[in-house]
């Protein structure tokens, strides 16, 4: 039972890590990058919006017409502050949630209990949980709001932003079958 939930575990931190990668691309200077990527995006009819963690950029039509941040927005240095610092956490929980997944692999190959791996396994993933959170709270809580004071129209959370908080979700579900592998791990007989 244990070793199946580990490779439950491991299977869950696989998919997390993805979606960690690829909230992290959002950090990009690559306007085709932040168009596809963006953490807020802003729908005004013909023209899109789209702002990633380090960069802003439109799209006109169906031609992708691009423009730089400070020509897009008023709101550049306050998103890329907080475009930094939401990078630098959600890469700590990408590599968080592949320790995570390494501890989960070795633990679904062992034959015996092993309370210290379980513990750091735990504490591996409630810290991923905490790194991403933060991170969505830097960004949605500071450029966000700054966006959506400075317009009128409404503001749409972009892939990046989605994806993280499945991450987020997926690996608080780790967590919590990390605690119960650890709490019923009952050694083969």
């Amino acid at each position: 039972m244990s070793a199946i939930l580990q490779y439950v575990s491991l299977g869950l931190c696989l998919l997390a890590l993805l979606f960690f990668v690829i909230g992290c691309i959002g950090f990009s200077n690559d306007h085709d990058v932040v168009e596809n990527v963006s953490w807020i995006m802003i729908d005004t009819g013909p023209t899109t919006i789209y702002y990633g963690l380090k960069e802003a950029t439109t799209s006109s039509g169906g031609g992708g017409s691009y423009e730089d941040c400070k020509d897009v927005s008023d709101t550049c240095d306050q998103c890329n502050d907080d475009g930094k610092g939401a990078f630098a956490l959600i890469f700590i929980a990408t590599l968080l949630t592949a320790a995570t997944a390494g501890f989960s692999g070795f633990l679904s190959q062992a034959t015996e209990a092993n309370m210290t791996l379980g513990t750091v396994t735990i504490v591996l993933a409630i810290l991923a949980v905490g790194a991403s959170l933060i991170s969505l709270a830097i960004f949605m809580g500071g450029c966000y709001n700054e966006i959506d004071d400075s317009t009128n129209e409404d503001l749409e959370w972009g892939p990046g932003s989605v994806l993280s908080i499945i991450g987020l979700l997926i690996m608080a579900a780790v967590t919590v079958i990390q605690v119960l592998t650890t709490c019923i791990w009952k050694p083969a007989a």
